[in-house]
């Protein structure tokens, strides 16, 4: 039983290095898309303005260092330095320091756009916080070919390990138990999926308009066994690797299924970085055992040794300061093992807490007052626990907004979706089949008619389009905002329903 329980609190160095490579090569990528977009979220002359954000944050708790930043070249100058920092992070070059600065910048870069997060956001600081209290350079990186010697085991063992399971089970079981509406129970809830036009793919249009019905519910229930099953084979150590070998198949097959018929964000890329973590040692022993496999690793391990040789740190001759010094080295490595073992706890606390705040359906119960000291920890390291991707139900209705701008010529035009959207019409009144948004742009679509707060900051944008076409006949006069919504097909049907549209913000340029 020792042994078993120990399981649960080991992982293997190996598996952890495969985590940090996929955390950099997402971190990497997150930070690409949205230097895409710099003109038009981090800057003042965009839609979320810094003075705005400050004056009333969009919410109580926010850390982020972008906020001192409101000039396009300015953030262009923090993104290709928090981009170094990531790739420090990605080769291992002093992980633990560049782990905790790529967080940071993680964490800074999110909640300056705070509006647009999605929960694919959400959970991508959760990962790297848990992962923080984790040695990720051990292995495969620039930190290793560079120590005198190997760590004389593969497995490493720790609170943070659990912890950073735990997260994975809370993400897959709240998901599942969340989604009690009935399209999860008659199997028509991904038919219902396919018609958000703002996030559905083009195979997904295609998929909602040839699928067979049978195939749809065995794809909505298929969705809900595998994030019943997963959290069961993720805490069931006792049949060996198996479970969790299994675990990881689903959630692969699960996330691919998701990425290829609806754009939510990086949900999917970081759930399945996550899922390496369930790697064992003996899937790695075994991937040690097939030749070819180990025939490459030993060559690329020879030529990177031989590549950073004369970066070797090399032992110096022990002195007798030195062997004073030891013990007392010791103490302090203990020390700080212990600290963050501490630290964790309390992480670990705070958001059970939160846990049991975002769910009171499940764990009302265990309803409690808290002090605010662990809501300002929740807040400002976004450690939300409300997971329910398209629950209680999936979505019945679909929206769209629209604006109708009049340019000096008379001309009628949609600077947003011109933009924001494949289809910019605006005498249309109705949602098109397929928007093809950005998940900036799908969240900031969704959430700006109710946002009065950054109305001025949208009407500001749309009347500076002809600065930015440098054409001075696409200056804007005048225009209408409208949203459009309406009721998605019922399922066996494909037309949509009681279309509605409602103006909520208007403008016109000053004489």
């Amino acid at each position: 039983m020792k042994k078993l329980f120990l399981r649960l609190f080991a992982i293997d160095l190996r598996a952890l290095a495969a985590v940090r490579i996929g955390l950099g090569l997402l971190l990497l990528f997150d930070l690409a898309k949205r230097a895409q977009g710099i003109g038009l979220w981090y800057v003042n002359d965009g839609f979320l303005p810094n003075h705005r954000l400050l004056w009333r944050p969009y919410s109580p708790y926010q850390l982020s260092y972008l906020f001192s930043l409101w000039t396009r070249s300015q953030v262009e100058a923090a993104f290709c330095v928090i981009a170094l920092v990531y790739l420090a992070f990605l080769v291992g070059y002093r992980t633990r320091l560049f782990h905790v600065l790529s967080w940071f910048s993680l964490l800074s870069i999110h909640t300056r756009v705070d509006l647009v997060a999605n929960g694919g956001d959400y959970v991508f600081c959760t990962l790297m916080l848990w992962t923080m209290f984790l040695p990720l350079g051990a292995r495969c990186s620039w930190d290793a070919l560079l120590r005198a010697e190997p760590p004389p085991s593969s497995a490493y063992r720790s609170l943070a390990v659990p912890a950073l399971h735990l997260q994975l089970v809370v993400i897959y079981l709240f998901n599942a138990l969340n989604k009690s509406g009935k399209t999860w129970h008659d199997g028509t809830a991904i038919h219902y999926v396919l018609y958000q036009t703002r996030i559905v793919t083009p195979l997904g249009v295609w998929f909602r308009e040839h699928a067979p019905g049978e195939i749809i519910r065995a794809l909505t229930w298929g969705t809900l066994v595998i994030e019943h099953a997963a959290p069961l084979l993720i805490v069931w150590p006792w049949l060996g690797a198996w479970p969790r070998r299994l675990a990881i198949v689903l959630l692969y097959g699960l996330h691919i299924g998701i990425a290829l018929f609806v754009n939510v964000g990086l949900f999917s890329p970081v759930m399945m970085v996550f899922a390496l973590s369930l790697l064992s040692t003996e899937d790695f022993d075994w991937l040690g055992t097939r030749p070819k496999l180990r025939d490459l690793w030993s060559r690329g391990q020879e030529r990177l040794r031989a590549i950073f040789a004369r970066y070797r740190v090399r032992e110096p001759a022990p002195s007798t300061a030195a062997l004073r010094l030891t013990p007392f080295g010791e103490r302090l490595s203990t020390a700080g093992r212990w600290a963050c073992t501490a630290i964790v706890s309390l992480l670990l606390l705070c958001a059970f807490s939160q846990l049991v705040l975002e769910n009171p359906r499940q764990l009302g119960f265990l309803q409690h007052r808290r002090p605010r000291p662990v809501d300002a920890v929740i807040g400002y390291l976004r450690l939300n626990q409300g997971w329910g991707m398209f629950s209680p139900d999936g979505p019945r209705g679909d929206m769209w907004i629209v604006v109708d701008a009049q340019t000096s010529d008379r001309r009628h035009i949609d600077p947003y979706n011109e933009l924001a959207s494949e289809v910019a019409d605006p005498t249309l009144r109705t949602v098109p089949d397929r928007l093809g948004q950005n998940y900036y742009f799908c969240d900031y679509t969704a959430r700006i008619p109710g946002e009065s707060h950054f109305h001025d900051a949208l009407r500001d944008w749309i009347f500076d389009y002809a600065r930015r076409t440098r054409r001075p006949e696409d200056r804007v006069e005048r225009f209408n905002a409208y949203l459009i919504e309406q009721d998605s097909p019922k399922f066996g049907q494909s037309a949509p329903e009681n279309t509605t549209t409602r103006l909520f913000l208007t403008g016109m340029r000053e004489p």
